[in-house]
């Protein structure tokens, strides 16, 4: 199981995902987004955390998608968050 983040290193996380926020429980995005388009953005990053135990959980609400990145350890942020969050972010970039 990864080991948990700490506090300086998810802040150091954080400051190279722009628009990212978050704690030592978990990491989110909120992205602006035609709801017609939710399904395609979802699709890449199930693609890109199929081999991953981490998963991104996301709340649609028209015209907004947020992805919420947890860790399959409960309260912790992990090194494979910061990198699912990296794809995510790589991923709504596809769209732009």
């Amino acid at each position: 199981m990864p080991e948990a983040l700490s506090d300086a290193e998810i802040t150091r996380a954080l400051g190279g995902l722009a628009r990212w926020r978050g704690d030592a429980t978990h990491l989110s995005r909120t992205v602006r987004l035609p709801a017609q388009e939710h399904s395609t953005l979802i699709g890449l990053v199930q693609r890109d955390v199929a081999d991953l135990s981490d998963h991104a959980q996301f709340e649609r609400r028209p015209d907004e998608l947020t992805f919420t990145v947890t860790t399959g350890r409960p309260g912790a942020v992990t090194a494979p968050d910061v990198w699912l969050a990296e794809r995510i972010e790589a991923a709504i970039a596809t769209l732009a």
